[in-house]
């Protein structure tokens, strides 16, 4: 027997050999089991990144409640990804946009920030950040943000190109404040009745605001439009805004019973009734 330092040389190797061998069998039963079975490792498949046609056609999907909100803001999550990576900056900011919107759906003003601050750093020139901004601060942030609003507003005009598009934008943002701050003819007729020295102050010589149902549409004893809003069931009592006769155009499309807001220079009440004059119609 063939020893060195008391060690088997002979024993050491053949046991040697036996566990290479064994283990071999082993990996091979593996490999086998693994082919039967299905669980055999594969290398992972690399995914086409969507194309803008057909992220669109997965937001239309969306809209149709066809995709639920969760399931499309983890598509838009991929999507993003894959466009930051190939360093499309427009369709970045496209995703952005979309996400931002399906997390209003949800609720998730935060994230929704989040997004449109990300367009704004990516792409200042583009009006979406602030669009979106707008929308967030318009449906789930309300609360004495009007100046805030418009801001967002200005910034968007300043960067629309087209002339007539920011004329429009640019006018939006005078009426906004008007449009958000509306009150009922109802009301504006009830201060009045209740104390008028007190209504005038806070209304007589101001531009302000009414939004209600059209109760009559006439012309005024002066020759002008009128677009009058009842505080009673007979119209006895009620708040008349004169409109410029250049708008007849316009006044002769509404009818009787449409909600509109109305804004114009109140001059207070006469004969139990309240008025507006140099009026214009806002929505």
């Amino acid at each position: 027997m063939c020893c060195v330092g008391g060690v088997n040389i002979i024993n050491h190797f053949t046991f040697g050999a036996y566990m290479k061998r064994f283990l071999m069998c082993l990996v091979c039963v593996g490999l086998l089991f693994a082919a039967v079975t299905g669980h055999a490792a594969k290398a992972p498949v690399a995914t086409k990144p969507m194309t803008q046609e057909e992220f669109e056609a997965k937001r239309k999907d969306y809209m149709a409640d066809k995709i639920t909100n969760k399931n499309f803001i983890a598509l838009c999550d991929k999507v993003l990804k894959d466009a930051e990576a190939a360093g499309s900056k427009d369709f970045t900011a496209r995703v952005l946009n979309v996400r931002a919107y399906a997390r209003i759906d949800a609720k998730d003003a935060k994230g929704a920030y989040a997004d449109a601050d990300k367009i704004i750093e990516i792409d200042p020139d583009n009006p979406l950040g602030y669009i979106v901004r707008l929308r967030v601060l318009e449906v789930l942030d309300r609360e004495g943000k009007t100046d805030e609003a418009v801001g967002y507003i200005k910034k968007i005009a300043e960067r629309t190109s087209d002339a007539e598009d920011k004329k429009q934008i640019l006018q939006y943002a005078e009426d906004y404040p008007l449009l958000k701050k509306a009150i009922a003819p109802k009301a504006l007729w009830k201060a009045f009745d209740e104390n008028e020295v007190a209504a005038e102050d806070a209304y007589k010589g101001k531009v302000i605001s009414v939004k209600g149902k059209i109760h009559a549409i006439t012309t005024s004893v002066t020759g002008y439009p009128q677009i009058t809003f009842a505080v009673d069931p007979y119209g006895v009592n009620s708040v008349h805004c004169e409109l410029p006769k250049e708008a007849r155009p316009e006044i002769a499309k509404l009818k009787k019973g449409k909600e509109v807001i109305i804004a114009g220079k109140c001059t207070g009440m006469t004969m139990k009734s309240v008025f507006l004059r140099d009026c214009r119609i806002l929505e």
